[in-house]
């Protein structure tokens, strides 16, 4: 096999396996709160592991934490770690 075909081959591999991970990612609604295994640090000195999904209109993964009146964005690899809390 060419590298070419095996360089292709693997692409497509990595794009399926992310696929897969984006489907079992949890869909999460306005208000629903999530805590992380780990404390999250934000520029300007705050931390925080539980967050409160916030819906603005035309953005995503924006989240209100918990003793905070301030909004910030969570990466995707950070809501694959989160617990949805009842």
């Amino acid at each position: 096999m060419g590298v070419g075909l095996k360089y292709a081959s693997e692409w497509r591999e990595r794009c399926l396996k992310h696929a897969e991970s984006k489907k079992q990612r949890v869909r999460l609604q306005n208000g629903d709160r999530i805590k992380l295994p780990y404390t999250v640090r934000f520029v300007g000195g705050l931390e925080c592991d539980t967050f409160t999904k916030v819906d603005l209109p035309r953005k995503r993964n924006v989240f209100r934490p918990d003793g905070s009146s301030s909004l910030v964005r969570l990466q995707a690899r950070h809501l694959d770690d989160a617990v949805v809390l009842a």
